[in-house]
């Protein structure tokens, strides 16, 4: 009888270490598998986070690629129609300067040239050639400097010759309209593409 209790004694405390074993490896599984979840949603926010993150850069890639295009594509526009005002002025003022210089009367078309100037803030000069090439008159905008101008010379048949060049910081285009075939002169008006930048 006391073998048998000693024996259900000693089996309880066998089964007692048992089961505290088999808890402290569940113990030790539970908080394996505790660690490797909380790795996992870990990893899994951060793919997340990734992934929004690379969609984001990439829609604000994509914002700014297009609106460059169209910066661009305005740009040509503009461009485009400054250049085809230069061209109206132009043509107008070798019609007219044809007319004043048989005529003799230079200094009305001082004060046209001056007013265009004046009143237009895309030109920046107006210069009259002479079959010489000399200016014989010409009129600056106020707020341009002129170093100098480069050629610009209109080869036969040609109803204007268009050159685009750098004075100082401005960027001019340069129209140049022959005055009746190019007899007598030689209209040349520059025209600034600072309000093209400003936009």
């Amino acid at each position: 009888m006391k073998k048998s209790f000693w024996r259900r004694i000693l089996g309880g405390a066998g089964s007692v270490m048992n089961r505290t074993k088999i808890m402290g490896s569940e113990v030790k599984t539970s908080l394996w598998s505790q660690i490797l979840d909380n790795i996992g949603s870990v990893m899994i926010r951060t793919k997340i986070m990734g992934i929004v993150t690379l969609g984001f850069v990439i829609s604000i890639l994509t914002v700014l690629a297009v609106t460059w295009h169209a910066y661009q594509d305005v740009t040509l526009i503009l461009r485009d129609q400054l250049q085809q005002h230069g061209i109206a002025i132009g043509t107008t003022l070798a019609t007219y300067a044809g007319n004043q210089t048989f005529s003799g009367n230079l200094s009305s078309l001082y004060r046209l040239i001056a007013d265009i100037c004046e009143s237009d803030k895309d030109v920046a000069y107006v210069v009259i050639l002479d079959a010489d090439g000399v200016a014989a008159v010409q009129a600056f905008n106020e707020n341009f400097k002129a170093e100098f101008l480069e050629k610009n010379p209109v080869l036969p048949g040609e109803p204007y010759h268009l050159q685009v060049f750098k004075i100082g910081h401005e960027t001019i285009n340069d129209v140049a309209v022959p005055i009746l075939g190019d007899k007598i002169g030689i209209v040349r008006v520059g025209l600034t593409e600072s309000s093209i930048m400003a936009t």
